[in-house]
Formats: structure tokens, C-alpha cells, sequence
């Protein structure tokens, strides 16, 4: 067909796809604004929503949730519970940067309540506790690696001299 004829087509195309694109755009941000799951079970209510920080290997977690239990009670008003999570991203990834759903769901379960009475097996106990390390502890790690031979001390193959064979 040849350029002169379709240009015309191409220039409504490309308009049409800016329409559609900005439309999407327009829906990302301002409607669903970074929801990742919305989901009902047994009249529990979650709603998951996500962000991360450009540079920062850190996964953060907004879940919005409904208890089944707060939803048959009594009183007039729903009681909504906002529960604020974060996580290195190194907890669910291999080193090769393979995806690996068993930490991720052991998580999940763990720090909403929702999530962790639908999956009662995934739920670790202590997983949302911070631990502190002691000075001591760092100095034991370091004077643990200070005994370790170094590989000229070790006599590794790569260090000795080769014989050449005649």
C-alpha cells in the first residue's frame, strides 16, 4: 500500500492509542491507586495495596481489611482495620532472582489476621518480631572470621606452583 495511503490511518492509530494509554494511566493512579487484590471470604473483606520506593529494595504492603467476627457484631458501623507492612524483597527471592511463593504466603499469613485465619498452615509464629544483634554477637562473627586460614595459608592448589610434565 505505501505510506501516502495509509498515513492518514496511522495518524488516527496513534491518536487512539494516546486516548487509550492516558485513559489506563488515568485508572492506574487515581482509581485503583497501587491495589493489588480485592477479595472476600466467609464475609472477611482484604484489600491489598502495594508500593515501592525508586532505588530501595523494599516491598511495602498496605492491607485493608474485615473481620468476619467485627462484621456480625452489633454495632452500626463496620470496623475497617489498616495494618501498614514492609519487607526486603530478598526474603522472597533466590539469588538467582527467582520468585519463591512458600516465604512469601508464610508472610502473608503471618502479619494479617485475615489471611493467616483463611491459611492457618502458612502462619510462622514470632515472623513480624524485631530482633536486635548484640555487640557481642558481631564481635563473635568477627573473630570467627579472623580464624579461618586465608588461601595462601591454606596451600590451595591455585596457589601453588605448577610443574610443567616432560
Amino acid at each position: 500500500l505505501g505510506w501516502d495511503k495509509t498515513k492518514s490511518w496511522t495518524l488516527w492509530a496513534v491518536v487512539a492509542y494516546f486516548i487509550l494509554n492516558s485513559g489506563l494511566t488515568y485508572w492506574i493512579w487515581a482509581v485503583e491507586k497501587g491495589k493489588v487484590f480485592v477479595g472476600e471470604k466467609n464475609g472477611g473483606q482484604l484489600t491489598l495495596s502495594s508500593f515501592v520506593t525508586k532505588h530501595t529494595p523494599i516491598y511495602n504492603l498496605t492491607v485493608r481489611y474485615l473481620n468476619p467476627s467485627a462484621r456480625n457484631s452489633n454495632t452500626t458501623s463496620e470496623q475497617w482495620q489498616t495494618v501498614e507492612l514492609s519487607a526486603p524483597f530478598t526474603k522472597w527471592f533466590s539469588a538467582d532472582g527467582y520468585f519463591v511463593a512458600k516465604p512469601f504466603q508464610q508472610w502473608l499469613a503471618s502479619e494479617i489476621p485475615v489471611v493467616g485465619q483463611a491459611d492457618p498452615a502458612n502462619v510462622v509464629k514470632g515472623a513480624g518480631e524485631v530482633k536486635t544483634v548484640e555487640l557481642e554477637d558481631i564481635k563473635g562473627v568477627l573473630d570467627g572470621l579472623k580464624t579461618v586460614p586465608s588461601v595462601k595459608e591454606s596451600g590451595s592448589p591455585a596457589t601453588r606452583s605448577r610443574k610443567s610434565k616432560r
